[in-house]
Order: structure tokens, then sequence, then C-alpha cells
């Protein structure tokens, strides 16, 4: 590091055109830019050049997450950055943000819902073996000198399931444009005309591509158990829509894909829990209410601050490290 200035290697394996990681990382490298730092890449070839203008991108070429993380190691000594970032699972890097959960977590409150067909397979493909392989060298072997949660059930998580030091974890929460997003009332009525939605019906909205891990069925369990026929849960992101449909009450098609401030459910696959929040802000009196003060609950969570305390995480580390000659393949 020269003159307070860091040079950033982030770490994304996968490119998806709709993927939060990866909106999350662009936002993210744009503003580290902007406050004078510098930024690289460490990437496959599914990342598109034209999606990271922010600095120069290193290219490797396994797609296996074992094998990525074994050609990230070959190369340690050839990256030149002051702080290694990976938004991916590896055996070792100066920060891990655990942006996809705890996959041992995910794993366990899988095997409640499955048939024991469906744990046989699932234990028996090695995706998952060595995704656990990779989070033991981060956590339990402390191969992330320092973790970034965006909540406090995964950094709860990671302490109960690898015994991962609680000091070494930084909770910054996912941050939003809200220059971008900001309410606007006649883009709500154009949006609700173009969507179909009666002017009586309550539309719940459930966002995230990955319906199986951020909890859908529990979403579409919760909205049957409310027996509400003016409810309409749209469901934004990519998935298999097949075994996401309501399977009793509805006639017409309920599910369409495509604090004040709301309710938190301590326990995400809890469906009456969440019938009990869907039955509490379908009422309109409230929802006028959390509209009145949204603004400035959602001031907190700009994406601004949240790259400063991404930043702030990252010059706690070590302002430079030893490194050996060498050269990547760059684009």
């Amino acid at each position: 590091m020269s003159n307070g200035k860091l040079k950033i290697a982030f770490v994304r394996r996968g490119y998806s055109p709709s993927g939060g990681a990866e909106a999350y990382l662009k936002r993210l490298a744009s503003g580290i830019v902007d406050l004078g730092h510098e930024v690289r890449l460490i990437a496959t070839d599914d990342w598109p050049s034209n999606e990271w203008n922010f600095g120069p991108i290193t290219r490797l070429h396994s797609n296996a997450s074992i094998g990525f993380a074994d050609e990230l190691e070959r190369h340690r000594s050839e990256i030149r950055c002051d702080v290694l970032m990976s938004l991916e699972r590896v055996w070792r890097c100066d920060v891990y943000r655990a942006g996809d959960g705890v996959h041992q977590a995910w794993l366990n409150r899988r095997r409640k819902f499955e048939m024991p067909l469906q744990r046989f397979v699932r234990a028996a493909n090695p995706k998952h073996q060595d995704l656990i392989k990779l989070e033991g060298s981060l956590f339990r072997q402390s191969g992330a000198a320092r973790v970034i949660a965006n909540s406090e059930m995964v950094k709860r998580e990671i302490i109960d399931f690898y015994g991962y030091s609680a000091d070494k974890i930084d909770i910054v929460r996912n941050g939003v444009p809200l220059e971008k997003y900001r309410f606007d009332p006649a883009l709500r009525e154009r949006s609700r005309a173009e969507l179909k939605l009666k002017s009586n019906e309550i539309a719940l909205l459930f966002a995230g591509s990955g319906w199986e891990r951020k909890g859908l069925r529990f979403a579409i369990e919760a909205f049957e158990l409310c027996r509400d026929r003016k409810l309409r849960l749209l469901v934004a992101g990519r998935g298999d829509q097949r075994g996401y449909r309501p399977k009793r009450f509805f006639t017409e098609e309920p599910v369409r894909f495509d604090g004040v401030h709301g309710t938190i459910v301590d326990v995400p696959n809890d469906s009456r829990a969440l019938a009990e929040a869907i039955r509490f802000w379908s009422d309109e009196s409230r929802r006028g209410v959390a509209r009145s003060t949204n603004a400035e609950l959602a001031s907190r969570f700009d994406i601004s601050k949240n790259i400063e305390e991404t930043v702030a995480v990252l010059i706690q580390l070590p302002a430079s490290k030893p490194s050996s000659g060498g050269s990547m393949t760059k684009t």
C-alpha cells in the first residue's frame, strides 16, 4: 500500500447476469475505484470482459470449486495486491465475504425436507463435499484472516459450525442504490397495471435466484396458510418453476414467475411465522404507515455506506505482503 491507497484483488469464479454477488461486486469495485484505490478481478472465462471495466482481469481456467481454489493457490505469489478478497470459497484469503451463506448449515436444513433417496444422492455428490472442505479451510483452519457476513444468522452459523472467532467477523449488510429505487407512486401504478394486478389485490414480492437455497417453498407455504384470495405472490429471479406451485385453495394463478418497515422472521423456514407476518402487513393502514417511514430507514442501507464499511474492513489488514515476480493471463 502506498500513499494510503490499496491494491485489492477480488475473486469470483463464475458469472451470472442476474447474480446478486456479481452486482454487489461491480458496485463495490466502482465505489472503491472512486475512492482512489486500485482493483483487479480474478475469475474464469465465464466473466465477460465488458462486464468489468474497473481494472485488469486475471483468468483462471478451472470451473470446478476445488480446481479453481487449487489454481488460485498455485498463482498466489504472482498476484500483486495488498488485499485478496474472495467472494468464492477458496483455501485461503485475506477477506472472505460469505455472501452464499454457510453450505454445511444449508445442507442440514435441506435434509429435514428430503426423502431418503434424495439425501443419499446429495451425499454422494462430490460438489457438496468439496464446498465443505473449502469452508473448513476458511473457517476451521482460519484460512480467512477476516470474514464479512451480511447477517447475524450467517455470522452465528460460521461460529457454531466451525468455531471461527467472532472477533474476526464483520457484519456489512447488503447495500441498496437508493437513488435508483426511491418510491415512485406513478411507477408503482404502471407496474401494477403491467402485472395485471387488480386494485384490491395485495402483491408480495419474493426476489432472488437459487430458489431452493433462498426458501421459496416456505414463502409459498406461508402464502397458502394465509388463505387470502386477494394475495398475489410475485417471484423474481431464475429457477425451475416445477415444484413451486401452490397445491391447494387457489383456483386461479396466485404465484407469478418473472419494522414499521417490515417483520423479521428469526427462523427462515418457519412458514407459520411468515404467514403471520404476511397477514399483519396485508392491512392497508399498516402499509401506508410503512411507506411514510421507509425512506429514513432505507438510508441506513445506502450503497455508499456499504462501500465505506467494506473498505474499513479491508484497511485493517496488513498494508503489504511480499510477493515474487511472475505473470498471469490477463485480458
